[in-house]
C-alpha cells in the first residue's frame, strides 16, 4: 500500500469513527435529557396531586 492509500484509509476510518462516536454521544445526551424531563414531570404531577389532595381534605396551611 502506498503512502497516499494509507493516508486515505486513515482519514476515512477517522471520519467514520468520529461520526459514529458523535452519533452515540448524541443518543446518550438525548436519553439523559429525556429521563430528566420525565422525572421533572413526575415530580410536578406528584406535587400537584398532593396540593389537590390537601385542598380536598382541608389541610392547606
Amino acid at each position: 500500500m502506498t503512502n497516499y492509500q494509507e493516508l486515505m484509509l486513515s482519514v476515512c476510518f477517522g471520519t467514520t469513527m468520529g461520526y459514529l462516536l458523535a452519533g452515540l454521544g448524541m443518543i446518550i445526551y438525548e436519553g439523559i435529557c429525556f429521563i430528566k424531563k420525565k422525572v421533572k414531570a413526575h415530580k410536578e404531577k406528584k406535587t400537584q396531586q398532593n396540593a389537590d389532595d390537601n385542598e380536598r381534605t382541608g389541610d392547606n396551611q
